[in-house]
């Protein structure tokens, strides 16, 4: 089986974003720790380690990619409770592709 993606590539001025919306049904506590844990995030995309605040970078190991190597990645908002994330990472995590 072949995963299907799930996200978008736009175009921006100076290269492209990927752009993944997800829907839980779940209490808003579960949702946050979804995307804001490792453990969780591993789940639909992938583990990261680093420290996961706003302007911080991580190292986001995608789980879909066969010998991924861990690729920077920047949160650049991350506001509880509206379960708003945003991050911007590099063409190695496999967004160019």
């Amino acid at each position: 089986m072949t995963p299907e993606p799930t996200g978008r590539l736009v175009r921006i001025s100076g290269g492209r974003e990927l752009i993944m919306n997800r829907t839980f049904r779940a209490p808003i506590a579960d949702v946050w720790a979804s995307i804001t844990e490792s453990e969780r995030t591993a789940r639909w995309i992938g583990p990261w380690t680093g420290d996961g605040a706003p302007g911080k970078t991580v190292m986001v190991t995608m789980s879909m990619e066969e010998g991924a190597e861990p690729s920077p990645a920047t949160i650049r908002n991350c506001d509880p409770p509206a379960v708003s994330v945003s991050i911007s990472a590099s063409q190695a995590v496999g967004y160019g592709r």
